[in-house]
């Protein structure tokens, strides 16, 4: 499949790429000439291109710990360990206990954090279990939720979550952070290992009755929110948090004007623009906002748009929040000259096996001519064999940063565009 819009997309998210970010900022922010112990750990889907940039730039430490969900390279000497995303396992309880143990040891502890990180290292409160932690993230991930709700969930389930780790360290903890929340909350970014939380267990317990979700959760996880005067993450105001330090190296706004800028060289005089859309709603709002913008020009133009969708799964099938949210575009623009594109800048859309996808006005009626209806495949959250018969998938790719969904709407004169296949 090719495609312009795909060609940007590509362009866009490997502006992104979390390594050179990492060294922009180094070479303009030169660490300073710290005296104790300094300890590195990388956690993320972008752990191992920033472990690599922090080892390429020679800054002196004394031990590297690296986190991931897929098989990375690490420095020679760093401790590796693969687990899960995006529901923890027994590896991510490892991870967990191996960062605790590092940040007791540092006087210096510098976090190279990156989207998935909520998973890939954790250490629960007793007496909490890994089953009760991977039941909870399931139920929360699948419950139509903001991320910035599910992490506050998150934080208050966990040793390490909402400044864990500046209770562990004696001195500064430095984080350097690619953005993958709305907002670039810190609190929220892998749920703020490094940072204070300004939110409370009132909060959680709150965000679950609002949803509906306590009958969902285990025993022992209702028991902690429920807790009358219960275990608080870190505040701030505290001592510790004023030893807390943090830098966005990249985030959706960058993602969004590399986009931008792609675009802009491809197509001279083109009309691009931002879409005004939500960072962070349910899909359907998205499909709200973008629907108006399929007839509001009659030349060609190009719209921006992207974020963090909430999808509340009701269905058995396969997908992710950019597949979903592209099947519903495919709807609003059957049978017009609009292209749409909806990809994740970390490569991979929930289970779909692909990165995100892209349909057009014919899209639709591919999938019916195969013999699929495709209103009950996304009924049936099936946005992946939606895909699959309307042929627009974006393969899943490895891309070293995590800045949330980038959408890309392309409005009249679809001849301009190489047709999806």
């Amino acid at each position: 499949m090719g495609s312009p819009l795909l060609d940007i997309y590509l362009e866009a998210v490997r502006a992104n790429h979390a390594g050179e970010a990492l060294k922009h900022w180094l070479k303009n922010h030169p660490p300073p000439s710290w005296s104790g112990r300094v300890a590195v750990a990388a956690v993320g889907k972008a752990a191992s291109a920033m472990a690599r940039a922090w080892e390429q730039s020679g800054t002196p430490y004394a031990g590297g710990l690296l986190v991931a969900p897929s098989p990375a390279e690490a420095p020679e000497g760093w401790i590796r360990v693969q687990s899960s995303h995006p529901l923890p396992d027994e590896n991510s309880l490892r991870a967990g206990e191996w960062l605790l143990d590092m940040a007791a040891r540092a006087d210096i502890l510098v976090l190279l954090l990156s989207g998935g990180a909520s998973s890939l290292c954790e250490a629960p409160p007793a007496p909490l279990t890994l089953d009760d932690l991977r039941t909870t993230g399931s139920t929360l991930l699948n419950g139509g939720l903001a991320i910035g709700e599910i992490n506050t969930v998150r934080r208050h389930l966990s040793r390490i979550k909402g400044g864990g780790l500046l209770e562990f360290c004696r001195g500064e903890v430095l984080t350097l952070a690619i953005s993958d929340v709305p907002g670039d909350a810190p609190q929220d970014i892998g749920s703020g290992p490094g940072v204070p939380d300004p939110s409370t267990l009132e909060d959680a317990r709150r965000i679950i009755e609002r949803r509906g979700l306590m009958e969902y959760l285990p025993g022992r996880v209702t028991a902690m929110l429920e807790q009358a005067n219960g275990r608080e993450t870190l505040k701030p105001g505290t001592p510790a948090a004023s030893r807390a330090r943090i830098s966005i190296l990249a985030n959706h706004l960058s993602l969004r004007s590399a986009a931008m800028d792609a675009a802009r060289r491809r197509f001279p005089g083109l009309t691009v623009s931002f879409a005004g859309v939500p960072v962070s709603a349910p899909v359907e709002k998205f499909v709200e906002a973008y629907a108006p913008l399929v007839k509001s020009k009659t030349g060609p133009c190009l719209f921006i748009g992207g974020g963090e969708p909430h999808v509340r799964v009701a269905g058995s099938g396969k997908g992710g929040r950019s597949c979903h949210l592209a099947a519903l575009m495919a709807r609003a623009i059957a049978g017009t000259e609009c292209c749409f594109l909806a990809a994740g800048s970390d490569g991979l859309d929930g289970d779909s096996g692909l990165a995100g996808a892209l349909v057009n006005g014919e899209s639709w009626k591919r999938v019916e001519k195969a013999g699929r209806d495709p209103g009950h495949l996304i009924a049936e959250y099936s946005s992946a064999a939606f895909h699959h018969h309307a042929g627009g998938g974006v393969p899943a790719w490895r891309t070293d940063t995590n800045v949330m969904d980038l959408h890309l709407l392309w409005v009249g004169n679809s001849g301009l565009l190489t047709p999806v296949v």
